[in-house]
């Protein structure tokens, strides 16, 4: 007993003599804890870090030059406000020539344009998206000003389309809902039925659209897309063929001795890297009679004067 008694004292003593140390150590290793618990939860719940780069492509990451960045961002600026004060001419103003012509032709149709999207107050940001040479495409995001016009908590709702900027010369151009440009093409083809004449073509971020007259040379009706055959039109897009789109009115038929426009358009995105190559119209039906009738076609198509294929160069 006078063992255990002995032993018993002296750590009694021990702790004693080492208390107010006892005390440190255990209090230093209960901050240590609650610093430890307190940065891992800080690290759980703070928001991924995202660097905003507006003149950096999310294709590819390239970077529209340092000298265009600004007059960008001014004339994107001033569309925004002058759409926002109602000043429908200032806005078209700044809308390349080409881009009004071939989507907002007259003054009015912008007007539609404006009201549809500008009903409240609204701010923008943008963010660059693709580039090929010295055309730079931007997602332009359109919000409403919750600072002006408050907001009914009914979620955060925004209109986005694609603004395309190039470097003409010495300035900066504007062309708003993806239209990338239009391009005189002006080839002349013809055989013993048909005369192609393809003008131009307007091309958007995602579409191509060919303007052909087409003249019909012979006595005879002549049917080029009906909607009977999955590919009666084609663009050869190098290593690929794309089928034409269908249209709202998808027929294609010319009329004896008759000229008519058509245009006809093809999924194709500007920066893929593919040239357009060919034109190709695979069901070319030279008809002895057409009536229109569904119920009589398959026997007019079996009666037809000549049925061939035929491809035009875009090169």
């Amino acid at each position: 007993m006078d063992f255990w008694l002995d032993i018993r004292l002296k750590v009694n003593d021990f702790f004693k003599k080492y208390k107010k140390i006892f005390i440190i150590v255990i209090i230093a290793w209960l901050v240590i804890i609650a610093v430890n618990y307190l940065l891992r939860y800080i690290n759980d719940n703070k928001p991924p870090a995202t660097t905003y780069e507006p003149n950096r492509a999310v294709m590819d990451e390239s970077e529209v030059p340092s000298s265009a960045q600004e007059p960008i961002n001014d004339m994107i600026s001033k569309f925004v406000e002058y759409c926002n004060e109602k000043d429908y001419e200032s806005a078209y103003n700044l809308i390349e020539e080409d881009c009004r012509q071939a989507l907002y032709p007259t003054i009015d149709s912008f007007k539609d344009y404006v009201d549809n999207i500008y009903r409240t107050k609204k701010i923008y940001n943008i963010q660059n998206f693709s580039n090929v040479g010295k055309t730079y495409v931007y997602d332009v995001r359109i919000l409403d000003d919750i600072i002006a016009t408050g907001t009914n908590g009914g979620g955060y709702v925004y209109y986005e389309e694609k603004f395309v900027m190039k470097q003409e010369k010495d300035r900066i151009t504007m062309r708003i809902g993806g239209f990338i440009g239009k391009e005189d093409i002006n080839i002349v083809t013809e055989d013993e039925y048909l005369k192609f004449n393809i003008q131009y073509k307007l091309v958007d971020y995602e579409t191509e659209t060919y303007v052909i007259e087409i003249t019909n040379r012979s006595q005879y009706p002549i049917i080029l897309q009906d909607g009977s055959i999955s590919n009666e039109i084609e663009l050869n897009i190098e290593t690929q063929k794309r089928t034409a789109k269908n249209n709202i009115d998808n027929l294609i038929m010319i009329n004896p001795r008759d000229t008519r426009t058509f245009e006809i358009s093809f999924t194709k995105f500007f920066d893929d890297g593919n040239e357009s190559t060919e034109l190709i119209f695979n069901a070319v039906r030279v008809l002895a009679s057409y009536s229109g009738d569904e119920d009589k076609r398959e026997e007019e198509v079996n009666n037809a004067i000549d049925k061939y294929s035929l491809n035009i160069s875009l090169e």
